[in-house]
């Protein structure tokens, strides 16, 4: 199957969100330091990486795990978004007082969890593929 990460910025909070849609860990353990070894039995999960836990980016945030894009429904996605949320606006140490800020950053990450599904405005966010890798390997083979 193809597994697939994707990393994007919002603009106005500091952290990184990270898309990942495949059925094994190869894209996790590829580019983040965390243990994903406790993660079973979920089509969906949130994962919050610590400062420095990516190995490309230094910065903190946020992965959520897909299985499958068909699993990628808005119960799902608006789920894995609050969680999100939740977690940068406890980062951020800001209480949910006024509704407003909260909701425009759920939307926004459930937003991108759509173009991800969907596959529109994606391509340079894509940052990891297994077939990428399993291109690169044929081509190092062929040399």
């Amino acid at each position: 199957m193809k597994c697939e990460l994707y990393q994007f910025f919002p603009e106005v909070y500091p952290f990184n969100l990270w898309i990942y849609v495949g059925n094994d860990i190869s894209g996790l353990t590829s580019n983040f330091n965390n243990n994903f070894d406790y993660l079973i039995n979920s089509s969906a999960v949130t994962i919050s990486v610590p400062l420095g836990g990516c190995k490309t980016d230094p910065n903190m945030g946020f992965i959520i795990w897909f299985l499958r894009k068909n699993i990628m429904d808005f119960e799902t996605v608006s789920h894995e978004a609050s969680h999100v949320t939740l977690r940068v606006f406890e980062y951020i140490e800001e209480e949910i007082k006024n509704s407003e800020p909260f909701c425009y950053l759920s939307g926004w990450v459930a937003k991108k969890c759509g173009q991800v599904k969907s596959g529109i405005d994606v391509k340079y966010n894509l940052i990891w593929s297994n077939e990428q890798t399993k291109n690169k390997k044929e081509v190092s083979f062929n040399m």
